[in-house]
């Protein structure tokens, strides 16, 4: 008993660490399991470092759904800031009646107005939008795909089964889609031990 419980707190432990830094390689910790233990302690450590992985995805996910909400907060907090600065700005230019553009320099919001000596600035020409990068159009990619309760449980699932896409970024997305929390972790679940079980069975049974 005290082996058992000793390697599933190994697994458990091996498969939560492998879930949160990527350098730890969670399926040669599997074969590892099912390459030196007898057959019941491999499977339960396998199955023990599927729920360790379930539990440090079910963490990416809840960081990506509490950081969607923080900068919700602090995005309303810049706008309520801004819109009082442009209602103040606007009720002291009234109250001090001082003509702002009236050409004596001051230019516009668009780049035009005058020099000073009277002679008026072309408008500056709109900066033209940066194009989204690789990995800005990937996320956006894979955010649409998931779009919806079912078609997001699907994604998880195949993502955590086969790896594709990376289950970080699955996680990541599934929280900031604000998806189910049981339906994320049951798909994760059952996707990681089927993986691991599909690796750790041909093992176990040549040894």
């Amino acid at each position: 008993m005290v082996e058992f419980l000793g390697v599933v707190a190994a697994a458990l432990g091996t498969g939560f660490v492998s879930a949160v830094f990527p350098l730890v390689n969670a399926e040669v910790a599997v074969g590892a399991a099912a390459l030196g233990l007898s057959a019941p302690l491999a499977w339960a450590g396998v199955v023990a470092i599927a729920l360790g992985q379930t539990a440090g995805k079910i963490v990416i996910y809840e960081v990506s759904r509490g950081g969607r909400n923080l900068g919700n907060f602090w995005r309303s907090r810049r706008l309520a800031k801004a819109e009082a600065s442009r209602v103040d700005a606007g009720g002291d230019g009234a109250a001090r009646g001082d003509g702002v553009g009236r050409g004596d320099g001051v230019g516009r919001g668009d780049g035009s107005g005058t020099d000073g000596g009277g002679k008026a600035r072309p408008p500056r020409p709109p900066r033209s939008p940066r194009p989204p990068g690789r990995w800005k159009r990937a996320g956006t990619k894979l955010l649409d795909s998931m779009r919806g309760r079912w078609r997001t449980n699907a994604v998880v699932l195949l993502s955590a089964s086969v790896g594709l896409p990376p289950l970080a970024a699955t996680s990541v997305a599934a929280g900031l889609l604000r998806s189910r929390r049981i339906d994320f972790a049951v798909c994760v679940a059952i996707g990681r031990i089927g993986r691991f079980a599909v690796i750790a069975a041909p093992i176990i049974a040549l040894t």
